[in-house]
């Protein structure tokens, strides 16, 4: 290690503390020797109890992306939030991270893999009764879906990519819409949506979305590309949110929400 990386290793250990750095490291040493999809304990101080992550797969990068450089601090500040909604959960990290932070909220999490979705639940069990798990994907209307096959099988766990079944198809799920979840919640409002829908949002945006962004009041989005980009900056432009980004995420604030 050069002394630039061993500079910002330390850094980074500073930033998010000794003992959640040695676990992540300890995790990383463990998920290179252990076989494929073993469940590897690592800790953080920004959730509420243990997470596993499973060997040799995109976990302990998802967990670098939100326990080690914190990506979804940008949202730390806001006071009395009630609803979060997570689309793309993968392996709960992200939902953890959240229920953590605010402890009277209710989150709904939608994945639509399988296996992600197993590991999700293992890691949100402690906060059972303030959380609902679904096994589908977030799409712009109720419809059949498939995990698209071709674009998902190189990108790796934390990239599967859903498309509408084909003619004589059997979907594998059905998408679920916005609107659908805050119904679902009992809720009137959303007061963070979270989106990491791998490229998906092009769709969800260009079809009726002023139905429910006028119900979200912070939105934080990874959008992939720039024709998704376009999409969804013209989608919110009719409404009075405050831009920002911070690291790979844009994050969209109704003008009227304070930390």
């Amino acid at each position: 290690m050069n002394v630039e990386r061993m500079r910002q290793t330390l850094a980074m250990a500073k930033r998010v503390g000794a003992p959640s750095f040695a676990s992540y490291a300890l995790a990383k040493l463990l998920a290179r020797v252990l076989p494929r999809g073993w469940s590897v304990p690592i800790y953080s101080d920004y959730s509420d109890g243990l997470l596993v992550a499973r060997s040799r797969t995109s976990d302990l990068s998802v967990f670098w992306q939100i326990f080690i450089c914190r990506e979804y601090r940008c949202v730390d500040d806001l006071v009395d939030v009630d609803l979060v909604i997570d689309c793309g959960a993968n392996v709960g990290y992200s939902a953890a991270y959240f229920l953590t932070r605010f402890p009277d909220c209710r989150l709904i999490a939608v994945e639509p893999d399988e296996s992600n979705f197993e590991t999700l639940n293992r890691n949100c069990d402690r906060f059972r009764g303030r959380y609902t798990a679904l096994r589908t994907a977030v799409w712009p209307r109720k419809t059949g879906l498939r995990i698209s096959e071709e674009e998902s099988r190189n990108a790796g766990e934390w990239a599967y990519t859903v498309r509408e079944v084909r003619p004589g198809e059997a979907a594998q799920m059905e998408g679920v819409d916005i609107e659908s979840l805050l119904a679902l919640s009992g809720r009137d409002r959303i007061s963070i949506l979270k989106m990491d829908v791998e490229g998906a949002e092009k769709w969800i945006f260009a079809s009726d979305a002023e139905r429910w962004l006028a119900k979200v009041d912070t939105l934080v989005i990874e959008l992939h590309g720039p024709e998704c980009r376009e999409v969804f900056l013209r989608a919110i432009s009719p409404f009075e949110f405050d831009l920002s980004t911070c690291d790979e995420l844009t994050v969209a604030r109704k003008r009227d929400v304070r930390g």
